[in-house]
């Protein structure tokens, strides 16, 4: 502030101030007389309205010094050329915006500063509208996607082209079909123009109806589809992994296909599986179902044991069907695969699926349920008689090897199928050692036989538990 106020007082004495010249002139040659001293000039004004007669007043006598008077007109310095200039201009800056002469204050002192434009753009009404745009509002959408009664207004540019592009409806857009049948009339009047559907257009000719080709089970999720078409949002979960890969698939969006194959082989576990199987076979077909089912049962058969009721009853029957049917189902015991069939079957009972039911107790080996477990098949309806006696006599026999597993396939072949004869093998790579020793006291060849007979059947459990 002090140094603006100097900046002021100094612009202002600069015009107001009226400079004066001192002329010395020297005393002649040989005189002790002092230089003369001629009066200070008032200003170059002041010469100019004083006139040329005060020129004469000057002396031209030699030591004599004259009386002071006007002197003639000087031509003004270069600092009074620069001051003159300058003065203007600087009253003018002091006066109109002291902010520039506080600046040019600042750099006389050695400062610096630099100069920026801060200027806001002004906040408009219509900033809204410049937003991306978005399926969710439907601003300057030229496309309509069908699901049922649902309507979805998509713009062609960002569902058609670029990385999340669906490629089915990208043909849509280019050929100018639409499912419904039949071949769009407004497209080439639309492709010339530029511009959406107006309301007084056909509104067919702008439409793309899915219903027949998303099943129905993933109309629910369609809207995460555009989402990440939109805006490359997605987060898949146990819920939408498979609705999501049916809708990639179908509509043919790669980018989308990928991201749920990955989401499904990160998700896949022990608790997942069912609920991915069932997904599955009732959304997916082909070598991409068969993959996933694959796994799915694989994980299910490791961990049977750990799996409630309900979740088994998620599982498609001929899944379920597939995975009693195992080997390696991991089992402590064939008591237990009883439990859980007992329990799925006594639902599928009150719903009048008889088949169904069949087809889960046939899965069960009859033969190697302990003797308690045996009597309580023989009480259930859905399991004939003759065909519990014929599981436990072939199960003694292909146990002991005396009976191929053909023939024993064979013999159950007419009215309830034999199943697997053999026992499970829940213990994977399990080598099994059987040694048995021949009494040398026995008395006859009869007890001999009795002895080997004993021992062939302590060695035909432990087979039902591991190695063949």
């Amino acid at each position: 502030e002090r140094a603006v106020d100097a900046a002021g007082a100094m612009s202002e004495s600069t015009q107001s101030t009226t400079y004066a010249s001192v002329a010395v002139a020297p005393a002649p040659r040989g005189s002790s007389a002092p230089p003369t001293t001629a009066a200070a000039a008032p200003s170059h004004d002041s010469f100019a309205s004083g006139g040329a007669g005060s020129a004469g007043a000057a002396s031209a006598g030699g030591g004599r010094t004259m009386s002071p008077g006007p002197l003639p007109p000087q031509l003004p310095t270069v600092s009074q050329q620069r001051g003159g200039a300058e003065r203007a201009p600087s009253a003018e800056l002091h006066h109109k915006d002291g902010s520039l002469l506080a600046r040019s204050a600042r750099l006389a002192m050695g400062g610096f500063a630099a100069a920026r434009v801060d200027v806001p753009f002004p906040e408009l009404p219509s900033d809204a509208d410049t937003e991306m745009p978005s399926w969710r509002t439907g601003l300057h959408s030229d496309w309509r996607l069908r699901l049922g009664t649902t309507v979805y207004s998509i713009h062609k540019v960002l569902t058609g082209h670029g990385p999340r592009a669906s490629a089915f409806l990208c043909s849509a857009f280019t050929t100018g079909q639409h499912l419904a049948g039949g071949v769009c009339p407004a497209m080439s009047s639309i492709s010339s123009s530029g511009s959406g559907c107006d309301d007084d257009m056909d509104r067919a000719a702008c439409e793309t109806d899915l219903s027949h080709i998303l099943p129905v089970q993933v109309w629910p999720f369609f809207a995460e589809v555009l989402d990440f078409v939109y805006s490359e949002e997605l987060r898949v979960s146990e819920d939408n992994a498979i609705p999501l890969l049916c809708c990639a698939d179908a509509l043919q969006i790669r980018s989308l296909f990928l991201r749920c194959v990955e989401g499904i082989n990160t998700l896949i576990s022990v608790s997942t599986a069912p609920r991915l199987l069932a997904d599955t076979a009732s959304l997916l077909g082909g070598a991409l179902a068969e993959q996933i089912q694959r796994i799915a049962q694989d994980m299910i058969a490791d961990h049977f044991d750990a799996y409630a009721i309900e979740d088994l009853q998620r599982i498609p029957i001929p899944d379920l069907v597939t995975i009693l049917k195992r080997d390696d189902l991991r089992v402590i015991h064939e008591n237990g695969v009883f439990d859980r069939v007992f329990d799925v079957t006594e639902g599928l009972m009150r719903e009048g699926r008889a088949s169904e039911v069949a087809q889960l107790w046939q899965t069960v080996r009859f033969g190697a349920l302990s003797g308690g477990y045996f009597a309580r098949a023989s009480q259930v309806d859905a399991i004939p008689k003759m065909a519990l006696i014929r599981a436990k006599v072939l199960h003694r026999k292909c146990g002991s090897g005396s009976l191929p597993s053909v023939v024993a396939q064979r013999l159950g072949a007419d009215d309830w199928p034999a199943g697997p004869v053999r026992p499970r093998k829940p213990f994977k790579d399990l080598m099994c050692a059987v040694m048995y020793s021949v009494d040398t006291d026995a008395r006859n060849d009869h007890d001999v036989e009795r002895n080997i007979a004993a021992a062939a059947l302590v060695a035909e459990e432990i087979e039902f538990l591991g190695h063949e």
